[in-house]
């Protein structure tokens, strides 16, 4: 799942930064790729972890990567948001509860 998230960031990262930060919180552990790429335009934001979802862009995958990480992370009892920007980048969290 996070090799996952890594390699997206870094794919669509041509300029800038990837950075991975780890944030232990009171009930959660909560991992966040942060990337100064290309970002997800509003419109993309809502399908991007639907099945075989590729997006409007030339460096497509399979669209399977992004929909198996956040099942992964359901079935974990966590999650996988995203928060982002056309032109600004993207932040994807896991957010895993500690046991």
């Amino acid at each position: 799942m996070l090799t996952n998230l890594l390699a997206n960031a870094i794919k669509f990262t041509d300029k800038g930064s990837v950075v991975v930060r780890l944030s232990p919180l009171p009930d959660a552990i909560e991992v966040s790729v942060i990337d100064t790429g290309i970002g997800i335009a509003e419109e993309a934001q809502a399908q991007i972890f639907e099945w075989f979802y590729q997006g409007e862009h030339m460096r497509a995958g399979s669209g399977l990567g992004l929909h198996l990480a956040k099942r992964i992370a359901e079935m974990h009892q966590g999650c996988l948001t995203l928060d982002s920007a056309l032109g600004q980048g993207s932040t994807f969290t896991l957010s895993l509860p500690r046991l």
